[in-house]
């Protein structure tokens, strides 16, 4: 008999390597037939729950639901889905699917453990002059920066650079970093036009969702598994 704990650990693990937000619901479904063995029957099981799922985001999306509201919905008929596509499965394609999402997740901690090595070794071998540069480079390239942008934003990263590496030799909290990189948002808001600044807060809400996924996964590592009885 399994344990509760198992089943939901299940549920959410599984989704990490089958569903990605990109891929049609063919695509997912082909990639969960492929690498699971689906069978006929499962796959037109799990065709009808897409098809639920669509119509029922679609509902809610012509409601009259605010932002905050419309996420927390879609949500849980994420949650909702995840759960009926896995009771279609077998015991050997969850545990299939498990092992295959352990192995996609050890490349990917390896992926993001090697990016942080790097980014170490640039924060500590680079000026404040040089990290200016490599930032204005890459906002010149995310937002397409005009020459007179350009410019405003590479005196701002400046001079900014400096005081981050200030806080950084003087040992501050992250509270400090996030204060004057409010300050810093703020200026930058002088010289960026409104549809740059959305990109930027849409680049920064999907940086915080991806460091929230990373949370969970972790510790949904450092969860002790519990073995069939």
């Amino acid at each position: 008999m399994k344990n509760i704990m198992i089943m939901v650990l299940i549920t959410f693990s599984i989704f990490p390597v089958f569903v990605n937000a990109k891929q049609s619901p063919k695509s997912k479904l082909d990639k969960m037939t492929s690498e699971l063995g689906l069978s006929e029957e499962q796959q037109q099981e799990i065709r009808l729950i897409h098809k639920h799922f669509a119509d029922e985001l679609r509902a809610l999306r012509k409601g009259d639901l605010e932002r905050d509201e419309f996420k927390a919905e879609s949500e849980k008929l994420k949650i909702e889905r995840k759960e009926k596509v896995v009771a279609i499965l077998t015991v050997e394609q969850k545990k299939l699917a498990e092992e295959k999402r352990l192995l996609g997740y050890n490349k990917k901690k390896a992926k993001i453990e090697k990016k942080k090595q790097v980014h170490k070794y640039m924060k500590d071998n680079m000026s404040a002059e040089e990290h200016a540069e490599a930032m204005t480079n890459k906002m010149t390239s995310m937002f397409d920066l005009t020459d007179v942008q350009k410019e405003a934003v590479s005196k701002i990263n400046r001079k900014f650079a400096y005081e981050y590496k200030q806080l950084l030799d003087s040992g501050e909290n992250k509270a400090s970093f996030r204060e004057l990189k409010e300050i810093q948002k703020e200026e930058l808001s002088e010289i960026l036009s409104d549809s740059q600044m959305k990109k930027m807060d849409a680049m920064e809400l999907r940086r915080k969702e991806m460091r929230n996924h990373r949370h969970k996964m972790h510790l949904y590592e450092s969860t002790p598994r519990h073995e069939e009885e």
